[in-house]
């Protein structure tokens, strides 16, 4: 808690995303496809319990923000690959 009496809710969703480090283990051939589902599983588990604590909120509504998220995110990255893509051509 900081001293304004405000919390800082970052470190409780930015734990939740340290699993996204056993990615490293896609390195090992035919580990691929089994990492990255756990991988996305463990992440967004982790981010519900997170929302869920660090919001106050219950696991229905931290559910449905984590998903949200999840789509917001993938709506951004592929915006990002299609104009990088346009501008940088192959």
């Amino acid at each position: 808690m900081r001293t304004d009496g405000s919390l800082d809710h970052r470190p409780d969703v930015g734990y939740a995303n340290t699993a996204r480090f056993l990615i490293v283990f896609e390195l090992v051939p035919g580990l691929q496809a089994i990492t990255r589902t756990v991988v996305a599983i463990w992440v967004l588990v982790a981010t519900v319990v997170a929302l869920r604590s660090a919001l106050d909120i219950s696991t229905g509504r931290a559910i449905v923000v984590a998903i949200a998220s999840a789509i917001g995110q993938l709506i951004v990255i592929a915006v990002a690959l299609v104009v990088l893509t346009s501008v940088f051509p192959m």
